[in-house]
């Protein structure tokens, strides 16, 4: 109740609970999401303070660790956008947390992983020098280590942004556009492929 009725302070700390408690505790996760705790989870990542913003975050990528309803949840509640204007506009320690819920998010969901790609390359596509670097970054957690998040980037369109950004961004944005790409090309023969297509090899 606090999360959702509290005042701005008590809403801060019990986001920050709640993320305790999931953390490493699927039973706990159960029933924080039973009792309805998403929702305002969610609420406050897309209208909260900057600290409610932050420990809300981190709360939802606990409920989403390993737990597929909670993931399911938390992409009907509408969770995915605010997280993605958390990597966009957020603080540094914003985006980090955010990535990581969306990184989980995208775990063993093609729904979830589908949606979160497309509003990250387009955002590598058409969002400012800043949004760009923060959306390549936040796509470069995804494609590590995960070969179906590196196919669902390469079909949402993610290659040629990323390759226009090593050709033409600034210093940062090239080298983490660099660091993606050689992530998508990772065990991928499709992405190998596409990549030099596009006008780009790292030699």
């Amino acid at each position: 109740a606090l999360v959702r009725d509290g005042t701005d302070s008590q809403k801060e700390k019990a986001a920050e609970a709640l993320g305790r408690l999931a953390d490493g505790n699927d039973a706990n996760r159960i029933a924080i999401a039973q009792e309805g705790g998403i929702a305002p989870l969610v609420a406050l990542v897309r209208d909260g303070t900057g600290d409610q913003k932050e420990n809300a975050a981190f709360a939802l990528g606990r409920l989403a660790n390993g737990n597929d309803a909670n993931r399911i949840v938390i992409a009907q509640e509408g969770g995915i956008a605010p997280l993605v204007a958390l990597v966009r506009d957020g603080t540094y320690s914003q985006k980090q947390k955010a990535a990581e819920v969306l990184g989980r998010l995208a775990d063993d969901n093609d729904a979830n992983r589908i949606a979160i790609c497309g509003q990250l390359v387009a955002l590598v596509r058409d969002g400012t020098d800043s949004q760009k670097e923060k959306a390549a970054e936040a796509l470069g957690r995804l494609a590590d280590g995960n070969d179906a998040n590196r196919i669902a980037i390469a079909q949402e369109g993610g290659i040629a942004p990323l390759v226009a950004l090593v050709r033409d961004g600034t210093y940062s944005q090239k080298q983490k556009a660099a660091s993606v790409l050689g992530r998508l090309a990772d065990g991928n023969d499709a992405n190998r492929i596409a990549i030099p297509s596009e006008g780009w090899s790292p030699l």
